[in-house]
């Protein structure tokens, strides 16, 4: 496999967007050694920032923070279209802009996120792809203690094969399977004193866009599987001494199968899931958060089981010294596909360990567990990946990369078992 690479002729550099999600706070960002692995938000102070999210110091227009970003990346997979046999390798270049614009208005915030990436394979045109997405954050404070957080999204992007559950071996689009998903949220959050309790609401939208099965040319009709989910979710967490912050969380949703023909099997359904856990930092050497609790998916048909058992959701980083940070996290919830209509409990647990070789050159070690159980017939998916991520700081607005990636996954399902390799380099410069 990897003696059919030719670097030498390969290697145009790419893009895409390093750190996904909003900046820290602009004086994180212009620290004159704003390198470090704990990332902090805090109004208040200078912090230092996690360099593989660093999105290089930005600029001040008018009363606006500005970051833009430009990514190149020249890629490797030595397999496309996520198969388990006869896989298709192919270079692909991506070019990605991104832009966060930033404005204060007094103790309010707001946040505009724009991205956009492009992908062009140099054998099988019909992978190629154009995403895009917007968001809008703020932050408002109706009065001291009181906040109210908003945001709106909308997002018209692809879903990559390797990350896309399949119902069956024969169940290949000739085309990347395109997803429009759109929603927003709203609340309130209220700080009294050591107590903070939030209440927030959100629609979320999935639309999916049909296509064509690879070989047969007979259609795949998708756009049955679109859903709106609507979603509620009430916080509660006190801040109780050494940094132990013992919390209670509970979140209802309602899934509702909007386009459903009349012959299909009614999924629409109901959840409940209820976490306690605390949140913890031990003199900034060991810190996260654990908790744990229960769930419940209830569906509308009377011949589907419900989903219910053991939740889990928890992150735990230890830094013992500023150069090494070692980050464990590990879920399990219940999880309705709606692309294959099927139900499933999903098991996660993930390592990645970051070190600073030296100034400004990082290393990251990455590994990922996935054991995935579906509810109605005997399937079990178990997916590992591993890898490691290269980084190196040319200067503030400039970015170095290299990573390889490898996921393989054991499927009951006949046929959807699967070796992938990606091999990528990546340029970053912000403006």
């Amino acid at each position: 496999m990897i003696k059919r690479l030719k670097w030498s002729a390969a290697l145009c550099l790419t893009c895409a967007v390093v750190g996904a999600g909003v900046p820290v706070s602009a004086r994180a960002a212009e620290s004159v050694d704003p390198f470090a692995f704990r990332t902090r938000s805090d109004r208040a102070e200078a912090i230092k920032v996690d360099p593989f999210l660093y999105r290089g110091e930005p600029r001040v227009v008018s009363s606006f923070i500005l970051w833009p970003n430009l990514t190149l990346r020249q890629s490797y997979k030595d397999n496309i279209y996520a198969t388990q046999d006869d896989p298709e390798s192919d270079f692909v270049t991506s070019i990605a802009p991104s832009l966060v614009v930033r404005k204060d208005v007094g103790r309010h915030e707001f946040i505009l996120s724009l991205d956009a990436e492009m992908s062009r394979y140099w054998k099988n045109s019909d992978e190629n792809t154009l995403d895009y997405s917007a968001a809008f954050e703020a932050d408002l404070e109706a009065r001291r203690g009181i906040n109210i957080p908003v945001k709106v999204f909308y997002k018209d992007g692809h879903v990559a094969r390797d990350g896309q559950r399949r119902a069956s071996v024969s169940d290949l689009t000739v085309e990347p399977l395109r997803m429009k998903n759109f929603g927003g949220e709203a609340g309130v959050v209220v700080k009294p004193n050591r107590m903070t309790v939030s209440l927030t609401g959100g629609f979320h939208g999935t639309r999916l866009e049909n296509g064509v099965i690879a070989g047969t040319g007979a259609p795949s009709i998708r756009d049955t599987k679109d859903v709106d989910v609507y979603q509620a979710a009430v916080k509660a967490e006190y801040k109780a001494f050494n940094g132990v912050t013992p919390y209670l969380s509970v979140r209802a949703s309602q899934e509702n199968f909007i386009r459903q023909a009349p012959t299909d099997l009614a999924r629409d359904n109901r959840r409940l899931r209820v976490l306690a856990g605390s949140a913890f930092n031990y003199r900034g050497l060991v810190y996260g958060s654990l908790g744990a609790g229960w769930e419940k998916r209830t569906y509308d048909a009377a011949s589907l089981k419900p989903l219910k058992g053991l939740s889990l959701e928890g992150q735990v980083f230890w830094e013992p010294t500023a150069k090494i940070r070692l980050g464990v996290e590990a879920s399990r919830n219940t999880v309705e596909d709606n692309l294959i209509a099927a139900g499933l409990t999903s098991t996660q647990a993930g390592v990645d360990l970051s070190y600073e070789m030296r100034r400004n050159f990082f290393l990251k070690l990455k590994t990922g567990y996935t054991y995935e159980k579906y509810d109605t017939s005997a399937r079990t998916d178990k997916t590992l990946s591993f890898g490691p991520e290269l980084l190196y700081m040319v200067s503030p607005h400039l970015q170095l990369g290299a990573e390889y990636q490898y996921v393989t996954r054991d499927s009951t399902a006949s046929g959807l078992d699967l070796d992938s390799s990606v091999f990528l380099l990546r340029l970053t410069r912000s403006f």
